[in-house]
């Protein structure tokens, strides 16, 4: 059972990764070929290290039982681009990602950003 789950971790780590390495090789493709702005990787990757210092003040709150980061906020950064950080910092942090509730609304909010982008890129 422990080698079952240590093998689905491993797994989703290398997804993720996988994930993240096609979403920024296409973000810097359409960037350099001029279809995205250059001011849209610098917010990706802004908004994303502020989702990453979001997540880990709720995971230092939730050990100390100390006012938490509302699931909405930590959303409402997913939709707005941090997607990318949300996903490093639920590895990194081991926080949310066993919450299935959450991640269900989470890859909505990676989805209808993606589209948005879509939407910029081929406009």
């Amino acid at each position: 059972s422990t080698l079952k789950l240590s093998k689905i971790a491993v797994w989703m780590q290398k997804s993720n990764i996988i994930v993240l390495s096609i979403f920024s090789g296409a973000l810097a493709l359409f960037t350099l070929s001029g279809r995205l702005p250059f001011i849209v990787p610098i917010i990706y990757g802004a908004v994303s290290m502020l989702t990453i210092l979001f997540y880990g003040i709720d995971k230092s709150a939730a050990k100390k039982e100390k006012r938490r980061v509302s699931e909405a906020k930590l959303h409402i950064l997913s939709l707005l681009g941090g997607w990318p950080g949300a996903l490093l910092a639920q590895q990194i942090f081991k926080h949310k990602r066993s919450k299935s509730s959450f991640m269900r609304v989470y890859w909505v909010t990676v989805l209808v950003n993606l589209i948005l982008l879509g939407l910029i890129a081929f406009e």
